[in-house]
């Protein structure tokens, strides 16, 4: 393998005459021609002086271009530019006089030494080398390099190579400072620069003794150091087995020998490439051969006569013959030989194939980058109709500067092209900070496209035209130009800041010979690549351009960037500057990964971490009843079939309206998602207007199907489980009832709970409640537990929407087109985050309930324990609202009022279900749910029914209307804000005393058997001040 590059020195770009003008100009388009015939270059060093006498007032930008042309017409990656400051590169001040003086003993205005030096300790180098002195040349290596300049020495460590970047100027920057004219030339860094210190050996580990070539570079050569130090450096270079060096500063070309080591280790003196008395303008062309290890060093030098750069044909350095260096570095030599023997050649068998072959499956040809970036422009200048452009970030495409590799020009200056479709590396697939960040990175390189689309393109569109821009959720991403029938192609395997993962570019030809066999028509890289390219624009859906951002606290780079780039196209659009079209798409990758899954199997359309390839269905499939009157999804839409109340009555319709709007949301990110609504027996109006006003009722289960994770918030999600425990009557060892359950004994075991544990508990809020009863047919008792995690219900780490909590800020809102009805959710990680939260929170609440029944009950055996929870989410593609969703053999407590008895239930087959992850589950009611008074409605409006009204979203209030659309009543849908008491009440199923058990006469719904009735004996609840005992025989069998 052949390795070449290039080394630069002393640039002076802010100098200038006509000559050295010229001789930069020429420069680049030298290196152009000449990497266009040799290939690119694998690196570039530059060893200091970018500025002349920097100042602040510098222009840096300028410096910054010529150095990217450079860098350009080389063919080199940025990542592969190496560069260590020059003594021009920082600001000489008066300030930065006194600091030196320190080190170096000088008198800078005698322009004499008058005190011994002092050694270079580490904590000297944050004062010495920081952007008070430094700050152009730090600008500029981020600008080149792409990455902060956060070392003093390092090296860098390649597949075939290393890199030594020695920086030599932190004691450089002095100069005479005294009144005599005569001084003012005088150079007083020359002797006196430390570099052999502490820190070069920190910061130079050993290298091996192997076969890379090792190279080290830096500003100025050996004999401008102290002399106490120049052989202890040339003996370190040995030992960290540098095989040569390349300096700098002396605008000369030499080449000097170490004496001071046992090995021939050279140091090559590069000259400038500017124009005056004494400057020598070169530079070096050097290649490195990995199997002989033989190194060639061609000297370019500027030819004033003519105007030209060239190899340079007379030299005064001897060495370059015909201006060409060439050795094999010496511990190389005493290396044993380990030549390989000659293989002749073998015959190749295709070499009269080859070209028909490739041919036939559309493969025009294979290009060397420089050749293909050609082609590429050329192309682009003669397209018609539909561009495609793809690639990770397409940044040296769409630079600005005017260099060989960027298309703008061409973009621009072409009014035939009528619409460009752009693919990009979705930056999400870097994010992983929270924070901002400079440099050379995925994202900062999308982000400069980006820029350029949005602020130089975008006012060349004509209104005819339009941009597309894509971002794809894949980091692989192949670089792609389809203009008319052409496809020009380079494959990337992985996207690194060194390019080595991306392979020789092809041209490549529509294939549509009717002559072909129709699978090579299919499989030609044209079609393949352009179907694949369909398919992501198929998939992607549209992004939503709007006004004012979210209003998030704490955003990750991506999503900042994502953020400033619609900012910027809504600006476009509000301005009417902008004449054409640019839309911006985005495909998930969650969606992606979904859709190549259901290719294999339709089952597995899930981002969801519990489906695997292994599990079983993950679609929720409906299963009629063999009994009840709910045989299809569509039946528990039909009051009737339900509790059949007024309530319901105007409930359901509202209900399905939010279905159909889930569905068109989640197909929104998933073509082939869906969404369902299940109600439950006794589906309710709720407390919480904000949950209503945002579709939701008490009483349902919902459940979705979607590639991209969604969550909607306005379910108000929460975990709120009911758990029973059994035990034996003689468990209580004599004990009455009252010394068994009281509340001092709940609140102590809570204070112990809040204080020792931590747990929180909300026996006394809301419905929730602690009731101890008995069995009415196995005489045993019960302790039953009714109560939600409330430490994340009103909580800023909570899961309800509550304003400026974790995720407001992300909270997204998909409307209705017909109506003023709405969607509030979440995606992609927050969605993800808040689905975890949720199912931590199951078994959290669990936990809570068996720690407060194992203390309640300290010493007593449970024959039985149970925990269903009737909120929160049963899958990470479901939310359970005030509903149990729960398998054949569970035997769960209905709930219906305080004071009346609790069933446990259990269901049968005969009762209708769905399967739910492979899995057949039955949804029953945990309660009776609450309805709209009668009276209520009345009150409103005199012989109005409830039936004939319905509800309805206008200027974000909820409405209650007639159904001729007269408004009855008004409701915000405020976080805080809930139902009146007025309003609602919880219904009443039973009649008090009655021993009608017989929840099963729904049976149009509901099928199965009432296991037991649990009677209550003592309830404590936010109801009543203390401990309430039931003493009524009439209603109760027993009484303690």
């Amino acid at each position: 393998m052949i390795i070449s590059w290039l080394v630069f020195s002393d640039l002076h770009f802010q100098f200038s005459n006509a000559e050295s003008q010229n001789a930069r100009e020429r420069l680049v388009s030298y290196v152009a021609e000449e990497s266009m015939k040799n290939g690119p270059i694998d690196f570039i060093l530059t060893t200091g002086d970018c500025f002349h006498q920097y100042k602040q007032n510098t222009d840096i930008k300028k410096t910054i271009d010529y150095i990217h042309s450079l860098v350009s017409a080389a063919g080199c990656g940025k990542s592969n530019v190496y560069i260590t400051p020059g003594n021009h590169d920082l600001e000489r001040t008066e300030l930065r006089l006194s600091t030196l003086r320190h080190y170096t003993g000088i008198d800078y205005e005698s322009g004499k030494k008058t005190k011994p030096v002092r050694e270079l300790e580490n904590d000297a180098y944050p004062i010495l080398v920081n952007t008070q002195y430094f700050r152009g040349f730090f600008e500029l290596y981020n600008n080149i390099v792409g990455k902060k300049y956060d070392f003093i020495h390092k090296t860098f460590e390649m597949d075939n190579y290393r890199i030594v970047n020695i920086n030599t100027c932190t004691l450089s920057g002095g100069y005479y400072n005294g009144k005599k004219e005569e001084k003012k030339e005088l150079h007083l860094d020359e002797g006196n620069l430390s570099v052999y210190n502490k820190k070069l050996i920190e910061d130079i580990k050993e290298i091996p003794d192997d076969d890379k070539l090792n190279i080290a570079f830096m500003h100025h050569g050996v004999e401008y150091f102290r002399e106490s130090e120049q052989a202890k450096f040339q003996q370190f270079v040995e030992d960290r087995h540098i095989d040569l060096i390349f300096t700098g500063h002396s605008h000369k070309i030499g080449i000097y020998t170490y004496d001071n080591a046992n090995r021939n280790i050279q140091e090559l003196t590069c000259g400038a490439p500017i124009v005056n008395s004494y400057s020598e303008p070169s530079f070096f062309w050097c290649y490195f051969d990995t199997e002989t290890k033989n190194i060639v060093c061609k000297l370019c030098s500027y030819i004033a006569n003519s105007g030209e750069w060239q190899i340079a044909n007379t030299s005064n350095v001897r060495k370059f013959k015909n201006g060409v260096y060439e050795f094999v570095p010496e511990r190389f030599n005493k290396k044993e030989n380990t030549s390989k023997p000659v293989v002749e050649p073998k015959e190749n068998l295709y070499e009269n194939a080859i070209s028909e072959h490739f041919n036939k499956f559309g493969i025009v040809d294979a290009l060397p980058m420089r050749e293909f970036i050609a082609l590429r422009n050329k192309l682009i200048q003669q397209a018609e109709g539909n561009l495609i452009l793809a690639g990770q970030s397409l940044e040296n495409a769409f630079d600005i500067r005017k260099d060989s590799e960027s298309i703008v020009d061409s973009i621009k200056k072409n009014k035939k092209i009528k619409n460009i479709d752009i693919f990009l590396t979705d930056p999400v697939m870097y994010d992983s900070s929270t924070e901002t960040y400079d440099g050379d990175t995925p994202i900062s390189r999308i982000d400069s496209t980006m820029h350029t689309i949005l602020y130089d393109i975008a006012f060349s569109l004509t209104e005819t035209q339009s941009i597309n821009i894509y971002f794809i959720p894949l980091v692989q991403l192949d670089h792609m130009v389809f203009v008319n029938d052409i496809l020009l192609l380079r494959h990337t395997l992985l996207w690194t800041n060194n390019n080595h993962y991306k392979a020789t570019p092809l041209v490549c030809k529509k294939m549509d010979d009717l002559l072909l066999n129709e699978s090579i028509v299919k499989s030609s890289m044209y079609n393949v690549y352009k179907e694949y390219i369909n398919k992501l624009k198929e998939e992607s859906m549209v992004i939503d351009i709007q006004e004012n951002g979210y209003d998030r606290q704490k955003e990750t780079v991506a999503k900042i960037k994502h953020s400033q780039w619609r900012q910027r196209l809504y600006r476009l659009r509000a301005s009417n500057r902008l004449k054409g079209q640019i839309v911006l798409h985005k495909l998930y990758r969650t969606q992606l990964i979904s859709d190549l899954h259901s290719s294999w199997d339709s089952r597995f359309r899930t981002f969801s971490s519990e489906i695997s390839w292994a599990d079983e269905l993950e679609t929720t499939s409906f299963i009629q009843g063999r009994k009840t009157k709910i045989c299809s999804h569509d039946d528990l839409y039909k009051p009737e079939n339900l509790l059949n109340d007024d309530t319901q009555k105007i409930i359901l319709p509202y209900v399905r309206n939010t279905e159909i709007l889930l569905n068109k949301l989640v197909k929104k990110y998933d073509k082939e998602a869906f969404a369902k609504i299940y109600p439950s027996l006794d589906i309710g109006i709720p407390n919480n207007i904000l949950r209503f006003a945002g579709g939701f009722a008490t009483g349902m289960l919902v459940v979705w199907k979607c590639g991209t994770p969604i969550v909607p918030v306005d379910t108000t999600v929460n975990v709120c489980s009911s758990s029973y425990y059994q035990f034996d009557a003689s468990a209580l060892n004599g004990k009455s009832i009252k010394e068994f359950f009281n509340e001092d004994k709940i609140n102590k075991i809570i204070n112990e709970g809040s204080k020792n544990e931590g747990l929180a508990f909300s026996f006394n809020t809301g419905n929730h409640f602690l009731l101890l009863c008995r069995g009415k047919r196995n005489n045993m008792y019960y302790l039953v537990l009714h109560s939600s995690a409330k430490q994340f219900k009103d909580s800023y780490l909570g899961l309800y929407p509550k304003p400026q909590n974790w995720y407001s800020g992300f909270i997204k809102t998909y409307k209705q087109e017909d109506s003023e009805r709405y969607i509030r959710y979440l995606k992609d990680d927050e969605a993800k985050q808040f689905i975890a939260i949720a199912k931590m929170l199951n078994r959290e609440n669990e936990d809570i309930h068996n720690w407060f029944a194992k203390k309640f009950c300290k010493g007593i055996h449970f024959t039985q324990k149970r925990t269903y929870h009737h909120y929160g989410m049963p899958t990470d593609y479901s939310i359970a609202i005030g509903t149990y969703v729960i398998d054949k053999d569970d035997v769960v407590p209905i709930f219906s009022r305080e004071d009346y008895p609790i069933w446990l239930f259990k269901p049968d087959e005969n009762m209708w279900s769905i399967e739910l992850e492979g899995k057949r589950k039955y949804i029953v009611p945990h309660g009776w749910g609450q309805s709209i008074k009668d009276n209520y409605i009345k009150g409103l409006k005199s012989g109005m029914e409830l039936s004939s009204c319905g509800f309805e979203i206008k200027n974000n209030d909820l409405l209650l209307k007639t159904r001729e659309g007269e408004i009855i009543d008004k409701f915000s849908p405020d976080y805080e804000n809930r139902f009146p008491e007025k309003m609602v009440e919880v219904r009443q199923l039973w009649d008090i005393g009655s021993e009608n058990e017989n929840i099963l006469k729904y049976n149009k719904y509901i099928s199965g058997t009432i296991e037991e009735v649990l009677e209550p004996i003592a309830l404590f609840s936010k109801n009543n001040d203390k401990v309430k005992y039931y003493d009524n025989k009439d209603k109760c069998s027993f009484f303690p």
